[in-house]
């Protein structure tokens, strides 16, 4: 059993503040390793067996210098690859530069912190992208050390990203000793379209809800219906179809509806300014970004009626699972991970591409059941979160495993 880890993330995320909580009871000495960030490191300050090693990405000709020094031929290759296949972008020749820049950090923070071959050690990478193949090269020097990485949406996802066999992603995922897939159905996904097409190993692969931790005990009543209460949570970029909510709320004459978005982002301004065309039955709030804290005050302290997400593309969508901690109802697009959250017991499963019409008759349809069976909805998704999407049930086990896998 190994109990020492190293966590290592290339940029801040919501769910690394619980990750880093459940590997301190996990692990004797937990070392974190993400861009400066001041709220993750007052998180880490809370535990004593954590030690947060902030990194510098790309800002000059120093971490430039120190990412060309890592250059090496399976990098080359697939780049080449790409190069030919015609698929090479800008983004993808600064990913792998990325790629570059996690392993040269890692390396030096690792001989900092292993003074042998790693047999103590379990070595976490937050993505399957640039910090897992700096992850994975260490099975050369930590022999004995487990190596693991999650896996979420961007980077196995090939509608969001054409170049992932030309990322190393065939080293890694022979490398790794565990692949943590948060959703099942992005994970069949993945295996279908590279594992099993290209012969990869497969039994390394795993599925882990991420989940969340709920902060407030109490939960979202539901309104009095004067107006009804919809929430969104996301960030107002394209691929979250927050105009597709929109255009739908628009075709509803005589519900009165109070629709609640919380997130910024490059769209917001475009937005909220395309909701002031809404009939007058409609009335909108753009709270902005929240801490994430101030998001579940919000779900615990407001009647809410609905949650609401109609992405394009999703792992497990954190927004869908804390409104269910709070018994709030859910409507989602069926992308994804949103099939393993939403089903007709906790709201209505949307098709993959619905119209403004689809949209809105679902937000109806659910408006108009009688208050018993609204409050059966509400009951059925506290249930459903407790039994697969409590972190506090889900991540200790994942970091007890993990820690228990032996050397191969």
């Amino acid at each position: 059993m190994r109990d020492r880890i190293i966590l290592f993330s290339h940029n801040i995320h919501a769910f690394m503040f619980n990750e880093i909580q459940f590997a301190s009871q996990e692990y004797e000495k937990v070392v974190l390793i993400a861009p400066q960030d001041r709220e993750l490191q007052a998180v880490c300050d809370q535990y004593a067996n954590v030690i947060y090693e902030p990194f510098i990405p790309f800002r000059g000709p120093k971490e430039l210098a120190e990412s060309f020094v890592q250059l090496d031929c399976r990098i080359m290759k697939d780049v080449y690859r790409a190069a030919v296949n015609r698929v090479v972008t800008v983004d993808y020749l600064k990913n792998m530069m990325y790629f570059m820049r996690c392993k040269s950090v890692l390396n030096r923070l690792c001989r900092k912190y292993i003074d042998d071959q790693g047999n103590r050690w379990v070595i976490v990478s937050f993505w399957l992208f640039a910090t897992a193949y700096a992850v994975s090269l260490l099975k050369d020097t930590y022999k004995e050390a487990t190596l693991v990485s999650l896996a979420h949406a961007f980077e196995i996802d090939d509608s969001r990203n054409q170049q992932i066999d030309y990322s190393c992603k065939e080293f890694c995922h022979e490398r790794l000793d565990y692949i943590s897939f948060i959703s099942k159905n992005r994970m069949n996904e993945y295996l279908k379209n590279h594992a099993d097409k290209w012969k990869w190993r497969v039994d390394n692969c795993h599925v882990d809800y991420l989940g969340t931790v709920k902060e407030n005990q109490t939960v979202s009543s539901p309104s009095d219906g004067n107006p009804y209460h919809i929430v969104t949570c996301s960030r107002c970029i394209e691929l979250k179809r927050l105009d597709l909510l929109i255009r739908a709320l628009s075709l509803i004459n005589e519900t009165n509806i109070h629709w609640t978005h919380i997130g910024d982002g490059v769209l917001f301004n475009d937005l909220r300014e395309m909701s002031k065309y809404l009939p007058s039955n409609i009335t909108v709030s753009w709270l902005g970004s929240l801490p994430n804290s101030e998001v579940h005050a919000f779900y615990a302290n407001h009647a809410i009626d609905l949650a609401m997400n109609l992405s394009t593309t999703e792992g497990i969508p954190v927004s869908l699972v804390e409104a269910l901690s709070y018994g709030i109802p859910i409507i989602a697009t069926d992308v994804g991970g949103n099939s393993e959250v939403c089903d007709s017991h906790v709201g209505f499963l949307l098709s993959l591409d619905p119209s403004p019409e689809e949209v809105k008759n679902a937000i109806e349809l659910f408006l108009s059941f009688e208050k018993g069976k609204r409050n059966e909805i509400r009951n059925n998704a506290l249930i459903k979160y407790e039994k697969s999407f409590s972190s506090n049930i889900n991540r200790p086990v994942f970091y007890q495993k993990i820690s228990m896998i032996e050397y191969k």
